[in-house]
């Protein structure tokens, strides 16, 4: 078995040419992606030692198509081309038993033009110059859509005599359906938790922070023949590496990671009468998964500062989304009690605090200067502060809040929405683990 990689071209991915040493059958796999690029599958992996077909060579490929509900929008496309000697070998017929079918150029131009010229092509062969290729006269294109197995045969003669080249071909699609987002992509709703903890789907905590949880990861490979293989590098473990849900542990410190799943071929060993795998790394569905150091960190990467947080929440792409709790949007009580532990119920009742400072008092300023991050300050109008609530961001004297007065989320110096408002009160809590008090005495 040998591979050819194609050059990179932009707006493409990676390439693979496939071809048997026992007959000449070659697969050029490729995909259209709904990014508006065309892309070429993974490598694919020969399976030849699994005993399935005898001497046909059987290839897993990656199907990348797209689909919505049972219609698709994007299939996956299959370039076959037989190498022969035109002076001994008559031309060829292909045929194709599967879940895919064959199609000429003519064919398939008149069939598919309209999803080449969304890209500015006119025709299979301008979109295969473009990728660096040229279709021979004898090939055929093949267009599956979706998992699945298909036997593909090429018909011709050789001196008089007809012959026949096989090749079985698995479309493998392993499917990472949790986390739906990528990290650090934020351009899909679909990825937004709406309910306590606020968060991307693709967002964790560290395992010591104050309400840590684990990430959802599930997923499947489509293709009934394979099974699942999942792993993770960086952002914490897997309780286990197969299965539709492999559990996460979450980490005690930030960090990034990569979910992958991968297929694994299952075939029954008739002389062991065990089942054995064929490990596919070639062929996989990515996530990223970032880790925050704990739910502030988090909070301050997705709600920044003059984003809408009022009525609905305006995420970091310009997406809005609503929630319950604060009709629609987020008070500056929920995004402090959020920032702490990811929930909306004021923890910090039983937190060390000041008393009620008012305007004036000398004290203010000495609690000021022992603020640490993640202290919630709170602000009044009248002698109870219960009207305004920011968390201190230990850098620059900056403290994060929801603001519902001005429909925002802030960034401000300790006392400026104090001053700015003229308000009368204020109160200083200490975040559990933060010590520093001032030393005077009531």
């Amino acid at each position: 078995l040998t591979f050819c990689y194609s050059p990179v071209v932009p707006g493409a991915g990676g390439g693979a040419l496939i071809s048997s040493q026992s007959a000449n059958l070659k697969a050029f796999i490729s995909k259209v992606s709904p990014e508006w690029a065309f892309h070429f599958a993974s490598p694919p992996k020969l399976l030849s030692a699994v005993p399935l077909l005898g001497e046909t060579d059987s290839f897993a490929l990656q199907d990348k198509s797209l689909t919505l509900g049972d219609l698709t929008i994007f299939p996956t496309f299959a370039i076959f081309e037989l190498s022969r000697n035109p002076d001994e070998e008559s031309a060829c017929e292909w045929t194709m038993d599967g879940n895919g079918a064959i199609f000429s150029k003519a064919e398939l131009n008149d069939r598919w033009s309209f999803l080449f010229r969304l890209f500015g092509f006119e025709t299979i062969e301008a979109v295969v110059a473009y990728l660096g290729y040229a279709l021979p006269d004898d090939s055929a294109i093949g267009v599956f859509d979706g998992p699945g197995l298909s036997k593909v045969v090429a018909h011709f003669t050789v001196a008089g005599e007809q012959v026949t080249d096989k090749m079985e071909l698995h479309l493998v699609k392993p499917q990472i359906n949790e986390p739906w987002g990528s990290y650090p992509a934020t351009n899909s709703l679909q990825s937004f938790k709406t309910t306590p903890c606020y968060h991307f789907d693709y967002q964790g905590v560290t395992s010591d922070s104050p309400g840590a949880y684990n990430l959802e990861f599930s997923g499947e490979v489509l293709e009934t023949r394979f099974e699942r293989r999942w792993n993770l590098s960086g952002g914490g473990t897997l309780n286990n590496d197969g299965g539709s849900s492999p559990g996460h542990n979450s980490p005690p410190d930030p960090g990034e990671g990569t979910l992958t799943l991968m297929p694994k071929y299952v075939w029954l060993n008739p002389q062991t009468g065990q089942d054995e795998y064929v490990a596919i790394d070639v062929i996989k569905d990515e996530r990223r998964i970032i880790i925050y150091k704990d739910h502030l960190a988090r909070d301050t990467a997705n709600f920044l500062p003059n984003n809408e947080c009022k009525g609905h929440v305006e995420l970091p792409n310009g997406l809005f989304v609503t929630v319950p709790g604060g009709e629609g949007g987020i008070s500056c009580i929920m995004a402090a009690s959020h920032a702490y532990n990811g929930t909306i119920s004021k923890p910090w009742d039983q937190w060390v605090k000041s008393p009620s400072l008012l305007r004036g008092d000398a004290r203010i300023t000495q609690w000021v200067g022992c603020l640490e991050r993640g202290d919630i300050i709170s602000y009044g109008l009248g002698a109870t502060p219960s009207g305004h609530w920011e968390t201190f961001l230990g850098e620059h004297a900056i403290t994060y809040a929801a603001d519902t007065a001005s429909g925002i989320f802030r960034r401000d110096t300790v006392l400026t929405y104090y001053d700015t408002n003229n308000m009368q009160s204020v109160m200083f809590y200490k975040r559990p683990g933060n010590e520093k008090v001032p030393s005077y005495k009531e």
